[in-house]
């Protein structure tokens, strides 16, 4: 089942973080007795002294994050549809939304609707969500302003679908887990491949040395 494939992913991701932490755990602790040198300096110093093989680790480790992340997405996301009368509200996966006011308005370019959503995790409140509804009146186009609520372990989006006259809104939610990760996962990647293929002081070294040595012959 999905939840199966997720969390077996989940577990493979942790398994790896752990792995590679355990590298950089290992090569820092003997890099510090062999130069007595701090824990983060002797740290940094091991990725700087390997950068292709400690960047490629943290590669390992972004790649890891995105997987994670999608496995997230497809075997613990959650949707729900509801219609909401003003002061009504509606649960899915322990998030509440409370449809607290909607809001109407009109120019000569656009119509817009608009709701104003309490978002709560069980009883503790923690946003305001305002979806929207644009109808461009030259193109009759349609456009929709979906409301996104986001932390480091999950993603709330709300769509609003319709504003009745009586202030009812029609609003689809989307729970999605570990959304944040799929970003976190391509700058970690970033950063490790530019470790990886940064130009290394010691492989100047020889052109320096031989450069010296011409000028020495010419001298």
């Amino acid at each position: 089942s999905r939840d199966v494939y997720g969390l077996l992913c989940v577990w493979f991701g942790v398994f790896v973080a752990w792995t590679v932490a355990l590298e950089f755990h290992v090569g820092t602790r003997a890099r510090q007795k062999a130069h007595g040198s701090g824990y983060v300096w002797s740290l940094v110093m091991l990725t700087l002294r390997n950068k292709r093989r400690y960047g490629g680790y943290i590669v390992h480790i972004g790649i890891t994050a995105i997987i994670v992340g999608i496995a997230c997405q497809g075997a613990f996301s959650t949707q729900a549809d509801f219609n909401l009368p003003k002061g009504g509200h509606g649960t899915v996966a322990g998030y509440t939304v409370l449809n607290e006011a909607g809001t109407r308005s009109r120019d000569d370019h656009k119509m817009s609707v608009g709701a104003r959503l309490g978002l709560y995790d069980g009883a503790d409140r923690i946003g305001t969500l305002e979806p929207g509804v644009d109808v461009f009146l030259a193109q009759m186009q349609r456009s929709s302003e979906v409301a996104i609520d986001s932390s480091p372990f999950r993603d709330v989006y709300v769509v609003l679908v319709g504003l009745t006259p009586d202030g009812t809104a029609r609003v689809s939610v989307f729970i999605n887990p570990m959304m944040m990760w799929i970003w976190v996962g391509g700058i970690i990647i970033a950063l490790g491949a530019l470790i990886a293929v940064w130009p290394s002081r010691r492989a100047r070294a020889p052109a320096d040395a031989g450069s010296g040595a011409d000028a020495a012959l010419r001298g």
